[in-house]
């Protein structure tokens, strides 16, 4: 049984708690500690955000689960919990609830950790994109390698793509967060012209595992 197939046998019952978990952790830049009392109380909050759901033996059984499935790492002394921080496989599973920008989020926290599958630049685009984002870098490599550029504008290449954006800003910030998982760079040239760079080989692994093999070996054509 692979990681998917194991996540997704985490009963629907918890699903709701869980994900509030992990957008709360991550609004705290992947880890909540407090040595000052036991922080199952916070949690207790945090995952009634939405309704009164969980009672606090429930939220217990909740970390229990969430531990269990390798989605949070817990730190207790005695019985009270001291910290808490996500892992890498709250990403995935962030992912599998269509949480794609929270799961992006997340996965540029966890690649601060030197152990993390997210720690490689290389890698990192391809395990950290899902669902609209995944679709939106696909259609932004698309828009240059069909064009056999490895560079351009960010103007040139808004003009191709705009369509899927609400507006240039939202574009902006996109281009920042593929800047973010390693599958472009932007640089600023002496005309004060802001170009994207496409990154080949964080790109050729991310175009492989997307499953776009032909766009996959149009990278490798202009790279040579």
């Amino acid at each position: 049984m692979d990681d998917v197939e194991v996540l997704e046998t985490i009963d629907d019952f918890w699903s709701i708690g869980i994900v509030e978990l992990l957008h709360f952790l991550i609004n705290e830049n992947g880890k909540y500690e407090n040595d000052t009392l036991d922080i199952t109380v916070v949690i207790h909050s945090v995952v009634n955000s939405l309704k009164d759901q969980y009672s606090f033996d429930e939220v217990s059984g909740l970390l229990s689960v969430a531990s269990e499935f390798c989605l949070v790492d817990c730190n207790y002394h005695k019985q009270n919990l001291l910290s808490i921080e996500i892992s890498d496989n709250a990403i995935l599973y962030l992912a599998l609830q269509e949480e794609d920008e929270l799961a992006l989020e997340g996965a540029l926290q966890r690649a601060r950790d030197l152990c993390s599958i997210f720690n490689n630049m290389v890698t990192r685009g391809a395990l950290a994109l899902f669902g609209h984002l995944e679709d939106q870098a696909s259609e932004l490599l698309n828009s240059m390698l069909t064009r056999d550029v490895l560079d351009d504008t960010i103007d040139s290449t808004f003009k191709y793509i705009s369509y899927m954006f609400t507006d240039k800003l939202a574009f902006v910030d996109f281009i920042r967060k593929m800047c973010d998982v390693g599958l472009i760079s932007t640089e600023i040239q002496d005309t004060g012209t802001a170009k994207i760079i496409i990154h080949p080989p964080a790109t050729g692994i991310f175009l492989l595992l997307s499953n776009r093999t032909e766009l996959a070996i149009k990278l490798a054509h202009l790279s040579i």
